[in-house]
């Protein structure tokens, strides 16, 4: 008896590529970097980010049209990011990221007069970054750890710029609050 026998892996591949939506394809390409730099301010390593970011772009591949039905594309994207960079720290079992990525900025890019009060006062506010409610958060780590400006925190969380300014406003006087006068007075100013 002649028993059927697989198709070469070649004949396999070409019966199983998918092809994206060219505006998928395209939100990717707008998008991904950015999303890796907010994963990596949470996270703490590059190849964590890079992971939880392909994960999101690929549950968004699975439900595209329902993404961009939604009455904010933007906001809704982020939000799964936002999620599953969520799913990643308690999948660690721990807090994120405050000591790590702290350390090394601190040591490799704030060499100063002196370096010891330094450190403590960028783990104090990492520390207290993680009282703050989500949102403002999510704008404190994009504006001031991930780099970007008013503008483009608004465009990659789907909400006006002065959204972020008073997400920032209200994150900067909790930590003052949390922090009194060992916030950095230079680390919370706008744009």
């Amino acid at each position: 008896m002649n028993e059927p026998r697989p198709a070469p892996i070649s004949d396999v591949d070409e019966d199983f590529r998918v092809v994206l939506p060219l505006d998928f394809a395209a939100f990717h390409k707008l998008h991904s970097a950015a999303y890796e730099r907010y994963a990596y301010a949470r996270l703490g390593s590059h190849t964590d980010a890079a992971e939880a970011v392909d994960e999101a772009f690929a549950q968004m591949a699975l439900n595209w049209p329902g993404v961009l039905s939604q009455p904010n594309t933007e906001a809704y994207a982020f939000a799964i990011v936002r999620n599953r960079v969520r799913d990643e720290l308690r999948s660690r079992t721990r807090r994120p990221i405050v000591v790590d990525t702290t350390v090394f900025e601190a040591v490799a890019f704030h060499l100063t007069q002196d370096p010891i009060a330094d450190l403590e006062a960028q783990i104090a506010v990492r520390q207290a970054l993680t009282l703050l409610p989500d949102r403002q958060q999510d704008v404190i780590l994009l504006r001031f750890y991930a780099g970007f400006s008013t503008k483009e925190v608004a465009e990659l969380m789907g909400v006006s710029s002065a959204t972020v300014s008073s997400h920032r406003r209200a994150a900067t006087r909790r930590l003052r609050a949390i922090l009194g006068p060992d916030l950095p007075a230079t680390e919370m100013k706008g744009d």
